[in-house]
């Protein structure tokens, strides 16, 4: 189990490095949007050349096929996840959008309890809920809209907010689902990072894609693809090499839910100590309570 935890925990840092590139690309006039895509083009061959390595395809036809579905209608609602919470992010506070769009966390962990029968005590709720409560607390500071902001009144905002948590939920579930199936795991990681990668790319293709090449908007400016390739590396990194393996371990010791509640929280707080020591930026005293109860909550949870 302490393998599982580790080897989640290393994809939690790893994405630390897509924050950074998400903050390059802002600061760069890099459209990250394309950037995202761009990568899943590359990681679907990439993916493939894997998973052949793997033996992903020598196993039952019907298992990687199956795991194959999966993460290819997760892939395409990763990809909803990202627009629902831009337009939320125009109409509200980007902070606490962020912090419900993430609180979709929990959805691999209700699956793992109510739907495979892992145990649950009391403690690990608590830990579960003291992680949640620091993401959304980490986001509660006032921040300016951005420039393209939609005048809007009332709680649009928060609906498209609870929608990008439905989608984060459902999306994650679709990853972890093959480790807790009978032979999922034989099919290896590989697979699943080409079907999120494929549905990603089929999700772009069919609806942002058609307006960039109307608008004249698809272009690659300088430093593109650097940040295409730094994302692709990122991406291979977390989820071949390090996420699904240690979910597979925690799913095996009966806790499989509990792998993206932990990698996202380390995420959370590496990312946070990479924005106060290199950008500079100042955290105010709510961020720093919700911070400190994303590590309490780490911490807890590891020590089931």
């Amino acid at each position: 189990m302490w393998l599982g935890f580790l080897l989640v925990s290393l994809a939690g840092i790893c994405w630390i490095g897509t924050g950074i590139v998400v903050s390059m690309c802002a600061k760069r006039g890099i459209n990250y949007t394309i950037v995202q895509m761009l990568s899943n083009l590359i990681l679907v061959p990439v993916c493939l050349i894997f998973a052949f390595f793997q033996g992903g395809f020598n196993c039952d036809r019907e298992i990687y096929l199956t795991v194959l579905g999966f993460c290819f209608i997760g892939g395409i609602g990763n990809y909803f996840t990202f627009l629902l919470t831009e337009a939320a992010m125009k109409r509200g506070p980007n902070g606490l959008v962020w912090g419900i769009m993430q609180a979709g966390m929990i959805g691999t962990f209700l699956m793992g309890v109510f739907c495979f029968g892992e145990k649950a005590s009391w403690c690990s709720w608590l830990f579960l809920f003291i992680v949640l409560a620091g993401v959304i607390l980490s986001g509660l500071k006032k921040e300016n809209k951005p420039e393209d902001a939609v005048k809007s009144s009332g709680l649009a905002w928060l609906w498209f907010s609870i929608a990008a948590m439905v989608c984060v939920a459902f999306t994650q579930c679709t990853v972890v689902f093959p480790s807790f199936m009978k032979g999922g795991t034989d099919a290896g990681s590989a697979i699943r990072l080409l079907g999120l990668s494929a549905g990603a790319v089929l999700a772009f293709s069919a609806t942002t894609l058609p307006a960039l090449l109307k608008k004249h908007e698809f272009y690659i400016v300088k430093g593109t693809w650097t940040m295409t390739i730094l994302t692709v590396l990122i991406s291979i990194f977390a989820s071949i090499f390090f996420f699904v393996y240690g979910v597979d371990r925690l799913a095996a010791a009966g806790c499989g839910g509990l792998g993206y509640p932990v990698a996202i929280g380390v995420c959370l707080v590496g990312f946070s100590v990479y924005s106060l020591c290199i950008l500079r930026e100042k955290l105010s005293k709510i961020e720093i309570i919700g911070l400190a109860a994303v590590t309490l909550g780490i911490i807890g949870m590891s020590l089931k």
